[in-house]
């Protein structure tokens, strides 16, 4: 299975109407079935807590919200930073601060604007419908200067 991420083998069909993706693994393939169908079938145990998550892991995720602990295990390794986040996504994400990474691009023409993360990017595409329909060009980085970053 890891030698997939290597070769691009997506063997895992989506058969949703129009879907067309493609995984890796069969669990992956779950995964996304349930953005079609709505299913959330992990929940969160906590009282008082009626959230519940399409994977074992978003629950997980989740669940650092609860503790007393406040655990935040993903650190910025930036000197002088000193922040910490609760899943390494949100960690990369905040990452791009430091670098000017803005790997998100607007397709509407004449826009020309960039974003650090896939949220903002899609909050700024419900101004523009067609920026919907296509997808951030992956790799592409914006002209802002990004500093190397051993870890």
């Amino acid at each position: 299975v890891h030698e997939r991420s290597h070769t691009g083998d997506r063997p895992y069909q989506c058969e949703h109407a129009g879907c067309g993706k493609a995984f890796a693994t069969g669990y992956g393939l779950k995964s996304h079935v349930r953005t079609h169908t709505g299913e959330k079938p992990y929940r969160c145990s906590e009282d008082n807590c009626t959230k519940s998550f399409k994977t074992s892991g978003d629950l997980q995720k989740h669940i650092r919200t609860h503790t007393g602990t406040g655990e935040r295990p993903f650190k910025c390794h930036f000197e002088g930073c000193g922040r910490s986040f609760t899943t390494s996504n949100i960690r990369k994400v905040h990452i791009r601060t430091h670098t000017g990474e803005r790997p998100y691009y607007c397709t509407e023409p004449g826009c020309g604007r960039a974003f650090a993360s896939a949220t903002n990017y899609k909050n700024h595409a419900q101004f523009f419908n067609s920026c919907l329909s296509h997808k951030p060009f992956a790799g592409i980085s914006s002209p802002l200067p990004a500093t190397a970053v051993d870890y």
